[in-house]
């Protein structure tokens, strides 16, 4: 950037406290006039009664003149004042016309990839010939993301910028700058800010230079995307808190839910069919009991983690609650549900937690699932009433799996 200029100073150049005081000018002169005028009338008659009639006569009419000049002149003068606060008027409304547009357009994102787009394509249809980019650093601080690449909008003749000025904007030592070229303010560079830091910056261009007009709708966009901004953040922030169990980081109860009626929706419209599988932890009371609710908590967690890792991308897991699991796969029949289910009880049995941590030697805890499969729409009306069937189902493998244990020990002993 060639030059900075932090001087955010802008406003039209028409003056409103000088353009309100012209009226008022205007009638003092009137009442400076009408006072002179007076005094000359009053002179007139007194040289009309000593009976000096022809140049009084004169002087009268020039008088009368001279004070039809001066209301025409006043009233050209208020007319003039009217219109130039019509001017300003209509300036103001369309300004605001401009802000409501622009937080109209804004307030439409419903996140903060959108709302990266919406500022792009705002400032491209409202500031004409003008280039735009939003910018975000690496933690590294080495290299300058161009998200616009992301967007609809491919600034080909944006230059690139100055590095360290970007940094600078990023990291709010300097919140705003322009660059200056034969005088023109062509380059506006602002902090795009978070809820607790700022997070990028917004570039825009324009090689004609900004009128103040458009630097102050720039102002007011960044400002007014800075909230929005910070309050996606939030939202992100509560989302997570809402559906996220935070031992497992798998999705909630509540998540769980939202996904199945979600996929209800879908299969009711384009048809098709899922799976789903209700797992259960069936040793995890021992676990408890023998090596503490910390361990158990470990062992809940890494299970989480071994099930999602067997998963397709297109399958939703969460936690239904305490050591059970739900597992929604989408287009899929019972027989491909089963071989998911049979992948993912093998990789929890090679898995491998130490029952003691300061011991290596100590035994593995060895983590036991059963599952119940129930395909919708074949086996219940509704993916809600799914959860009762696979539920079922999930207790009569379990009690299968316990008596057959228990034949396994009686003949043992």
């Amino acid at each position: 950037m060639r030059k900075k200029d932090t001087d955010t100073k802008s406003g039209h150049d028409c003056d409103p406290v000088q353009s309100s005081q012209r009226p008022r000018t205007s009638v003092l002169l009137l009442v400076g006039v009408c006072a002179l005028h007076l005094a000359i009338w009053l002179y007139l008659l007194q040289e009309i009664f000593e009976g000096k009639k022809w140049p009084t006569f004169i002087l009268f009419a020039l008088a009368v003149a001279c004070l039809a000049w001066c209301v025409l002149f006043v009233w050209k003068e208020n007319k003039k004042a009217r219109s130039e606060r019509a001017k300003e008027n209509a300036a103001h409304a369309q300004q605001l016309q401009q802000l409501r547009d622009m937080f109209h357009s804004l307030s439409c994102a419903r996140n903060r990839e959108q709302l990266l787009e919406r500022i792009l394509e705002y400032l491209k249809n409202t500031i004409p010939n003008s280039a735009c980019a939003v910018y975000f650093i690496t933690n590294d601080q080495n290299r300058i993301l161009n998200l616009n690449r992301l967007t609809c909008y491919e600034p080909k003749n944006l230059p690139v910028p100055d590095r360290v000025a970007v940094i600078d904007v990023v990291n709010q030592k300097i919140p705003f700058t322009t660059c200056l070229e034969n005088g023109l303010r062509t380059r506006l560079l602002s902090t795009l800010s978070g809820r607790l830091q700022s997070v990028g910056a917004v570039d825009l261009y324009k090689p004609e230079g900004f009128s103040p007009d458009e630097f102050e709708l720039f102002q007011s966009l960044i400002d007014y995307a800075s909230t929005l901004w910070a309050l996606y953040e939030s939202l992100a922030t509560w989302e997570e808190e809402a559906f996220i169990d935070p031992l497992t980081g798998l999705g909630n109860r509540r998540y769980i839910m939202r996904r199945l009626q979600e996929e209800n929706e879908r299969i009711k419209r384009y048809g098709g069919n899922a799976c789903l599988a209700m797992g259960d932890m069936g040793n995890l009371k021992h676990v408890n009991d023998d090596y503490g609710h910390t361990k158990g908590d470990e062992v809940l967690a890494r299970a989480a983690a071994t099930i999602q890792k067997s998963l397709r991308v297109t399958d939703v897991v969460g936690r239904y609650g305490g050591d059970e699991f739900v597992l929604l796969l989408p287009n899929i029949i019972k027989s491909d549900a089963n071989m998911v289910v049979d992948r993912v009880n093998a990789a929890l049995k090679n898995l491998r937690i130490q029952s003691d941590d300061a011991d290596p030697e100590s035994p593995p805890i060895e983590v036991v699932m059963d599952f119940g499969i129930a395909l919708f729409p074949g086996d219940a009306p509704t993916l809600m009433d799914i959860i009762n069937q696979a539920d079922e189902v999930m207790y009569a493998n379990k009690t299968a799996r316990k008596e057959e244990m228990e034949e396994k020990y009686c003949a043992q002993h």
